[in-house]
Order: structure tokens, then sequence, then C-alpha cells
């Protein structure tokens, strides 16, 4: 559709021009178009004049806004166009012809700093008179402290005021989008209140209770919210001099399992991954469990008190449920071997997967608890292997999942019993098949087949499995001494 160049181009010249092909024919003037050889080919055409037209447009767009500028007249107020190409020629009230009213932007000028004395250069040791401006002080010549130049002082009245510390902001009077003033290394400068400035001044000093109090201040801020669960999630849990859980910790702790019901289905999903990392913070020590599976408070007596204890785990235990029976998938096509044409297969989404790992995580720590191994197991073993069952290629959904599997038959017989009817060599073959390399997974995995094999729930088989590892390790350190050996004589035959 181009021409080629008539001649090569000079050695001078900066550019080549192709010409459509009609002007190639300089005897005969412009070709004749009997039309186009079929739909697709004029189809195509169209579309690659389109696209050519529209990424000249761009190209002018950018031209323009690299050559013009707008400045405000400080007379009239009225913006005005200059060239920066020829900046000594007049400036104009209109636009140029081709330029769209977006196309030319305001000038965005700096104004200088008065404080910066090098004009935006760094202190350094060249000279005298850009440095140094250090002097030695001790007896050690490496002893350098700043000195002081009275001559290249200037007063700033924001220099007393300005703070170089989050923890030094007074946020009952400074509210988010405040200016305050703030000392940025050597110089004065301005510092807006925001999210981050204000949960990172509650976070200094483990102040949970400060902490806390701004997520109370800023329900309708999910930033805050998600900063706050975060820094509960990283920061030690605070604990009163009896061992327990302090106030804060205690609030913390109904604030994530509020988050994690969510009975109004208002919350998203982001947020209650933070808050279930939290809340695997606090139960991850054994205060914050005793706190969560507390049964001071039913006050039933007798049969009675029985039944009521097993509703109050139930409803402690239940608010995991939900996120293993009702877990969010997508269809995608799968090429398998031996396969020429795709299947479609269910694959959990990646939001459903990262809440899947944080609960996993929260039930671990809990199902350490012997006194309620039974409901746990009663609970949560049916939704659990729905879970693996969904999220089978899911390396560690998997061994999370097999860990928790082994917790509730480590030395609970009736957790071994409930497993029993779910935990068949199809299940075992499946986990070996999807993660034969991965060391934790199947580690975990025959975990929990020795642990519900007969006698398997009394607790003795990591002494197994470790011997079994151990006794793996050392035939393949016989297999590679052997192969070494083999390979000497052959070299010794040569």
């Amino acid at each position: 559709m181009w021409a080629k160049p008539e001649k090569f181009p000079s050695i001078n010249a900066k550019t080549t021009q192709l010409y459509p092909e009609y002007y190639a024919s300089r005897r005969w003037g412009r070709r004749k178009f009997f039309g186009w050889n079929n739909d697709f080919d004029a189809a195509s055409a169209h579309i690659a004049t389109v696209m050519r037209g529209y990424m000249a447009r761009l190209a002018l767009r950018r031209y323009f806004r690299q050559r013009y500028h707008l400045q405000v007249c400080k007379f009239s107020g009225y913006c005005y166009y200059v060239d920066k190409y020829y900046p000594e020629n007049d400036t104009s009230w209109f636009k140029p012809r081709l330029a769209f009213p977006g196309d030319i932007l305001p000038a965005i000028v700096f104004e200088k700093d008065p404080e910066d004395y090098m004009q935006g250069e760094k202190y350094s040791r060249r000279n005298f008179t850009t440095g140094p401006y250090l002097k030695i002080q001790g007896l050690n010549k490496r002893n350098t402290v700043r000195s002081h130049q009275p001559a290249f002082y200037v007063e700033n009245p924001w220099r007393m005021q300005a703070i170089n510390s989050y923890n030094q902001i007074d946020f009952d009077h400074a509210a988010i989008g405040t200016i305050i003033a703030w000392m940025d290394g050597n110089k004065a400068s301005q510092l807006i209140i925001n999210e981050y400035h204000l949960l990172r001044a509650a976070i200094c000093n483990n102040d949970w209770d400060r902490v806390l109090r701004c997520m109370q201040e800023n329900l309708d801020n999910q930033l805050i919210q998600l900063y706050g669960f975060h820094s509960f999630s990283k920061t030690e849990v605070p604990l009163d001099p009896t061992g327990l859980l302090s106030f804060a910790a205690s609030e913390v702790m109904d604030l994530c399992v509020e988050t994690i019901r969510d009975p109004n289905s208002t919350i998203p999903q982001l947020v209650k991954v933070f808050a279930l990392n939290a809340f695997h913070n606090i139960l991850s020590i054994r205060a914050g469990r005793l706190e969560y599976l507390n049964t001071n408070s039913i006050h039933e007596i007798g049969d009675e008190r029985q039944k009521a204890i097993e509703r109050y785990l139930y409803g402690r235990l239940s608010i995991f449920v939900g996120f293993f029976s009702t877990i969010p998938t997508e269809i995608v096509m799968v090429y398998k071997k031996g396969q020429k044409d795709a299947t479609p297969e269910d694959r959990p989404l990646q939001r459903a997967i990262d809440v899947l790992e944080a609960a996993l995580k929260c039930l671990g720590v809990i199902s350490q608890e012997n006194e309620i191994k039974e409901q746990l197991a009663l609970i949560l073993i049916k939704p659990v292997m729905h879970c693996l069952e969904i999220c089978q290629e899911e390396s560690y959904i998997t061994s999370l999942g097999l860990q928790l599997l082994y917790n509730f038959c480590y030395r609970c017989e009736m957790g071994q019993e409930a497993l029993l009817s779910y935990c068949d060599e199809e299940f075992f073959a499946g986990v070996r098949h999807n993660h034969s390399g991965d060391l934790d997974v199947m580690r975990n995995c025959r975990k929990l087949e020795l642990a519900i094999q007969p006698g398997g729930w009394r607790g003795n088989v990591e002494e197994q499995i470790t011997r079994e590892f151990y006794d793996e390790e050392n035939k393949n350190v016989d297999i590679l001494v052997l192969g070494e050996s083999n390979a000497s004589e052959m070299n010794d035959e040569f």
C-alpha cells in the first residue's frame, strides 16, 4: 500500500516520507480504484484508516501540549497562550486552530524556596562557597556536626512550629485534611493530614486504645478501618497484669467478631479479610482463646447448662461456616493432557481464597483447645471438606485444611470417627495428585492419613512420620551415592 522511496535518502536526511502507491505513478497520474476484493479487506482498510487518524490526533495533541501552555493574566483574569518554542514572539488570546480546548494545559510554576540557597544542589565537600557546612567536633575527625552559618540563615515563622514526628500531631484539633507545619529534613514545609497519618500516630507505642478510638470515630471511612485492623494483626496483643486480655484487646476482639459476622451483609469482603487477620493475632495467645470461648456469662444450671453451653459454642464457631459453605467461583476453560478441546471448570475467586486462608488460620488456633474439639468436629468437618474440594489446587488452603482436620482428631476419638466418613482413599489420592511436589502439604496429608488409622487419635503420629521422612531422605542419599560410585567405575573403565 505504501510506495518505496525512489532512491536511498541522503545521509543528512533526518526522516523518510512514504507516500501511497498512487503517487508513485508519475507518468500516468493517479491510479484508478476498482473497489475492494471483499468486505473483509474493506473493513480492515477502514479500521486502519480510523486508527491512523486517531493516532495522528493524539500525536498532534502531544505536540500542542509540549509547545504551548496557558498563563493567567494578572489584570483581566483571563488565560492567554504562550509559545514555549519561540518565547520572544507575542502571546495570543486564541488557541491554535487544530487544538481542542483541553489540549493545552496551564503551566505548572514552582516558586523558588527562599531557604534553598544552593538552588537545588545538595551540600557537598567541593569548595568553600558551596560546602562544606560541617565542622569537626571532638578528637575524632569523623565526629562531624552541622556548623552554624548565621550569614545563610533566614528567619522562618514555621520553623519553630514545625514538627518532625507523627506522634507529635494533636489529632483532637487536627482533623483529616488539615494543613500543618512539617519539618521535612532541614526544611520547614506543609503536611496535609490524611488517614495514614492519623493511624500512624495512633499505632505509636502499641496504643490499641487510641487506634480503636480512631476507628470508632470514623466508621464510614473504609481506609481507616483497614489500617486499624492491619495494625491489630501486626502488633503485640496487650494484656493486663493478671495475664488476661486488656479492655482494649477485648473490645477489638468484639469488633472483629461483629465485622466477620456481618448480619446485614454491608461490610466489604476486603475489610473482613483484615478483620480475620486481626482476630487470628488475638486468638494466637491463650488469653485470647479463653476470652472468646468463655462460658461464664451462662447462668443456667443442671442439664440446661450443658445445652446452653453447646448453643453458645455453636454460635461462636458457626461464624466461619458461611465462608466455607458459599464460595464464589468463576468458570475457567482448562486444557488437560490428552484433550484437544478445553473443558470448563469452576475455580474460586482470589478474594474468596484470601478469606478462606484467614478463616482457616483462625480455626487452626481455636482447634488447639481440647475441650471444644468434639463440637468443632461436628460443626466444621463437612464445610471444611467442601472448601478443600472447591480449592483443591490451592496448596496453602489445602495445607491449612489438612492441618485443621488433623487437629480435630488429635487426642479426640469422636473427631476421628467423624472424619472416617469423609477422608477416604480417593480424597488422599487427589491431594497427592495435585500437590505431590509440596513438602508441607504432603507431610500434613500423611499425618492425617495416619491419624485416622486405628489408634491414630492417641497422638503418636509425629514419631512415625518423622521416621518415615528420615528413611526417605536416607534412601535418596544412598541412591545418590550409588549413582556417583557407578559413574566413577565407568570412568575408570574408560
